[in-house]
C-alpha cells in the first residue's frame, strides 16, 4: 500500500546516475521517472473525466474521503477539508489545495499523537508541516537494512548492472526481479556464468523454484 509514483535509484541508467551536477536535496528525475509521471498524469486526467461525466468533482471526492469515508470505514473522526469553489480558476484551486494539504498533514499529526483533532489549536498553528516530521500509527514503520548480504541481494535483484538480469533481447527487462515476474524461466535458461549468483539467491531464500522448476520471487 505504498505510493508507487516515485523515483527509484535502481531504475536509473549508469549514465543518468553520474551525468550532470545534482544537489544534496534535489529530487532526482530520470527517463524512467518521466515516463512514470506521464502515465500518472494520464491516469488522473482519465479519472477526472470519468468523474465529471457522472457530475462528480474530484475536489468533492477528496472532501468525502476525509469527512465521511475515514469515519465510516475506520472510525476516524474530526478530519475536514475545505475545497475550492467550483467557480475558482486553476490558480486559486492550486493555492487553496496547497494550504489544505498542509492542514491535513497537521490533522494527521494530531490524530497520531492524541487520537483527537483540535480545530482551534490547528487554526492557531502557523508552522508548515513537513512530510519527514510526520509521526506514524505504526511503531516500526520503516526498516533500514545495512549488511553485505542485503547489499548483494538488492544489487542482484534490482540493479540494471546485475550480471543475471539479461539473457537475450527476447527477455529484455530492467532488472532480475522484473525478469522473473514477467517470464517463466528455469535456472538452465541462464548462461553458465550467471548461475552461481542465482544459486546464491536460492540458497539465501530470496527466490525459490516452484513445483515445475520455474524461478519465482
Amino acid at each position: 500500500m505504498r505510493f508507487l509514483h516515485v523515483h527509484k535509484l535502481n531504475s536509473m541508467s549508469v549514465i543518468e546516475k553520474y551525468l550532470g551536477i545534482k544537489g544534496k536535496k534535489e529530487y532526482i528525475i530520470d527517463t524512467s521517472f518521466n515516463h512514470l509521471n506521464m502515465i500518472a498524469q494520464s491516469q488522473m486526467e482519465i479519472y477526472y473525466e470519468f468523474l465529471d461525466n457522472k457530475n462528480i468533482k474530484i475536489e468533492e471526492l477528496c472532501k468525502w474521503f476525509f469527512e465521511n469515508y475515514l469515519e465510516t470505514e475506520f472510525n476516524v473522526t474530526g478530519f475536514y477539508l475545505n475545497c475550492p469553489s467550483e467557480n475558482s480558476n486553476y490558480l486559486e484551486k492550486n493555492r487553496t489545495l496547497c494550504s489544505e494539504i498542509d492542514s491535513v498533514l497537521k490533522q494527521f499529526k494530531m490524530w497520531c499523537e492524541d487520537k483527537n483533532i483540535d480545530v482551534e489549536l490547528l487554526q492557531m498553528s502557523s508552522n508548515h508541516m513537513l512530510f519527514k516530521d510526520l509521526p506514524s500509527l505504526i511503531d516500526k514503520k520503516y526498516i533500514y537494512p545495512d549488511s553485505d548480504e542485503f547489499n548483494k541481494a538488492s544489487f542482484l535483484l534490482c540493479s540494471d548492472q546485475s550480471n543475471i538480469h539479461y539473457i537475450s533481447e527476447k527477455y529484455n527487462q530492467p532488472n532480475f526481479y522484473e525478469l522473473l515476474n514477467n517470464n517463466d524461466l528455469k535456472i538452465e535458461d541462464f548462461h553458465e556464468y550467471q548461475q552461481d549468483d542465482i544459486k546464491w539467491l536460492l540458497e539465501h531464500y530470496y527466490i525459490y523454484t516452484d513445483m515445475d522448476g520455474f524461478l519465482k520471487n
